[in-house]
């Protein structure tokens, strides 16, 4: 039996006032697959544990995002559900 999960394109990554600061490409790279969960994307976009464990205490919040609403989250122009309703 085999599993499939979907891969999304980018994690961002907002801090506790809704602002992007930071991404992580989820993608196949030489026969693997990149940042498939939001475990990998942490430590793509943070590098320590520290600098993870870190940013999470500070509020940081990793948002998987497909393409298509790329360019509109990572500059502000909307916000993922989630992010939109933490805020409100």
């Amino acid at each position: 039996m085999s599993t499939t999960f979907t891969v999304p394109d980018f994690w961002v990554f907002y801090d506790a006032a809704g602002k992007a600061i930071a991404s992580s490409l989820g993608t196949f790279r030489d026969g693997s697959i990149a940042n498939a969960t939001a475990d990998d994307a942490w430590r793509s976009a943070f590098d320590t544990k520290k600098g993870i464990a870190s940013a999470k205490a500070a509020g940081v919040r990793a948002v998987p995002v497909e393409s298509a609403d790329w360019e509109d989250f990572w500059h502000g122009r909307r916000l993922p559900a989630e992010i939109a309703e933490a805020l409100a």
